[in-house]
């Protein structure tokens, strides 16, 4: 049997043809497209898949994608994939740093290990490895994990993504068991990770290093946050931010921040936010030169007084306060 496939995708035309004989098909076409699918030997699926810069439409934006992968699935060992070579690079002017993806890896029944990852961009490159895990018994997943290790090979710039969930209720997948039955510990960590990429100026200033960590269930999380550094050029000077939050029964507790701009230094600022209540507190210090002048205020902002409607997040009015 003879194929011939004639599609348009996102104003893209793409043409293929092949053949079905003998329990394989084959299959090739533009942009160097060739598949093969082997289903001549009992209990064993094997196929192969590459092509070379096919261009893809995904929302609104060009990506061309290039692939080299062997599959294989038998009843006896489930499903392997090796991928050889599966690269990303967004093509338009939608993003204007130009990202680019390239990775190579395993994936099986049990999860996944990249041990390439590349990440590239206009200002910075990033390589690593990834590693995914999932546990299932009896169709149940009782645990699941990733970890995702960065590092730019010509600078401190680095990410490392930490993901641990557990399902000690055994319960089926669902938006309220992944809410509140599911237990995750989690972290992200950036140091010094180029800020050029969403800024309009481009500056060795512009870097962020800081770090999240959650554990809990996804209602009722504990989540502390530390900003190390925060640095911006802003019109010719250099912003600076710091500080740290705890997030934890649905109250938010700030400690240290300093926002550093010019003439103008925030520091001493703390508070309290309750995300139940919608009510807090916030404290600083202003400290600013204007011309001849200067300025030395302490501040106190409250929000109290919430007026919500049932079943809503957002009070539809509040009250708030300054204090100086």
């Amino acid at each position: 049997m003879f194929l011939l496939l004639d599609l348009t995708a996102g104003n893209i035309p793409y043409h293929f043809a092949g053949t079905i004989a003998n329990s394989m098909v084959d299959l090739t076409g533009d942009y160097e497209t060739s598949v093969r699918v082997d289903y001549s030997k009992p209990n064993l699926l094997s196929a192969s898949a590459s092509f070379l810069n096919l261009p893809v439409s995904i929302m609104g934006t060009s990506v061309i994608a290039s692939l080299d992968t062997d599959f294989s699935y038998s009843t006896q060992d489930g499903f392997n994939v090796n991928l050889n070579r599966f690269e990303l690079e967004e093509a338009g002017n939608t993003i204007r740093f130009k990202p680019h993806l390239a990775l190579g890896g395993k994936i099986n029944g049990y999860g996944a290990h990249f041990d390439s990852i590349v990440y590239s961009d206009l200002f910075s490159e990033l390589d690593g490895t990834a590693d995914i895990f999932f546990a299932l018994e009896d169709s149940v997943l009782e645990s699941a994990g990733i970890k995702i290790q960065m590092k730019n090979p010509l600078s401190e710039e680095s990410v490392l993504i930490n993901l641990d969930a557990s399902n000690p209720d055994r319960l089926p997948l669902g938006l309220d068991a992944i809410m509140n039955s599911f237990y995750l510990d989690a972290s992200v960590v950036a140091n010094n990770l180029d800020m050029n990429r969403f800024s309009t100026v481009n500056s060795s200033n512009n870097v962020l290093t800081g770090s999240v960590y959650l554990t809990g269930t996804l209602e009722q999380p504990y989540v502390s946050a530390g900003l190390d550094n925060f640095s911006l050029l802003v019109s010719g000077d250099v912003m600076r931010m710091s500080g740290s939050a705890i997030m934890e029964n649905r109250e938010v507790t700030l400690n240290d921040f300093i926002f550093d701009l010019g003439s103008t230094k925030i520091d001493q600022v703390s508070g309290n936010f309750d995300l139940s209540s919608f009510t807090g507190v916030l404290l600083a210090n202003i400290n600013a030169d204007f011309i001849e002048e200067s300025i030395h205020m302490p501040v106190k902002l409250e929000l109290k007084d919430p007026v919500k409607k049932e079943g809503g997040f957002m009070p539809s009015a509040f009250t708030l306060n300054l204090i100086t």
